[in-house]
């Protein structure tokens, strides 16, 4: 039977920061993760100026700002033609952040970044090792794993922070709920290669009779996120080609682009939800583990790390 101080239960960017805390104050601490290794999609993609204000604090912001794409505006289009813009980059916006602008960076390399760091402090995550069980003790919380092998083990911790995502079985076995709905609109995500005419320092967004789309310039050449409603004539389909999207946004987006290459796309319905606790006594829940998001506006990354690092230097 092993022991640790705290027990952390999930390697996405919640966990990992808090591992980041952790080791930076000399915590014993144990991060496991049922994953083979860290995600390689990118998901999530952007990182506001309080998270790189955390990640400047483990001294890993400037590994972030040099390999994202930072992004000073917001510009609003109605049917393809500007509507308007905001802007992060006001008078005195240095004087409030060291870093006064949103940086787009995907989750993968985040995490690798956290990873690194992690490493960098002595600490390491455990892969292909999963929770079973947890049960209360007096001191503590005693939680079963499988390892790697196939083989269990009974782990003794005096702290659990559950960080294993949005259908966190830390928060299963303490019996909380997950109270919220769905969003009815279904949504499409592409991450492409595309003819691209108006700037890539800024976040452009379309407002049409037909639904929202979104342009996210990734790092890289003529690289971007779409993200956009996806029409009746679509709904249904599990999955959409690039031609889907390109018909998509030849007849529904004034933005007029050409996509050339595409990595990946996705449909899927969005959520919101929340539980009712965060803390069961030694037990605690951060990240998607506590709450999830529309993506709009990139809340559950940073907020998920935002959590993490509140909790892990207390």
């Amino acid at each position: 039977m092993g022991a640790t101080e705290v027990l952390v239960v999930g390697a996405g960017p919640a966990g990992l920061t808090m591992a980041n805390v952790l080791a930076r104050q000399g915590v014993p601490f144990r991060v496991i993760d049922k994953k083979a290794g860290p995600v390689e999609e990118s998901r999530a993609l952007v990182v506001h100026a309080k998270t790189l204000e955390l990640l400047d604090r483990l001294r890993l912001a400037d590994r972030a700002v040099e390999e994202g794409q930072r992004m000073g505006s917001v510009a609003l289009f109605s049917e393809g033609k500007p509507a308007g813009k905001i802007t992060f980059l006001d008078d005195g916006a240095e004087d409030r952040t060291p870093f006064p602008f949103a940086l787009v960076l995907e989750q993968d390399k985040t995490e690798q970044i956290l990873i690194d760091g992690l490493e960098e402090a002595g600490g390491s995550v455990e892969w292909e090792t999963e929770l079973l069980s947890l049960a209360t003790t007096p001191d503590g919380v005693r939680a079963t794993i499988r390892r790697p092998d196939g083989s269990t083990e009974s782990n003794e911790a005096g702290w659990v922070v559950g960080a294993d995502g949005a259908s966190s079985p830390v928060r299963h076995s303490l019996g909380l709920g997950f109270e919220g709905d769905t969003y009815e609109q279904t949504l499409f995500l592409a991450d492409v290669q595309m003819e691209w005419g108006y700037g890539n320092r800024q976040v452009s967004i379309d407002l049409t009779r037909g639904g929202f789309y979104g342009f996210f310039p990734m790092p890289g050449e003529e690289r971007f996120r779409l993200i956009g409603s996806v029409p009746e004539e679509l709904k249904g389909k599990e999955h959409i080609t690039a031609g889907d999207v390109q018909e998509v946004l030849d007849r529904r987006s004034g933005l007029k682009t050409r996509i050339t290459d595409v990595r990946w796309t996705s449909v899927y319905r969005t959520h919101r939800r929340m539980t009712g606790r965060f803390r069961v006594g030694r037990v605690f829940l951060v990240g998607d583990a506590a709450h999830i998001h529309s993506p709009a506006g990139g809340q559950g990354m940073n907020t998920g790390i935002g959590d993490a690092y509140n909790l892990g230097w207390k």
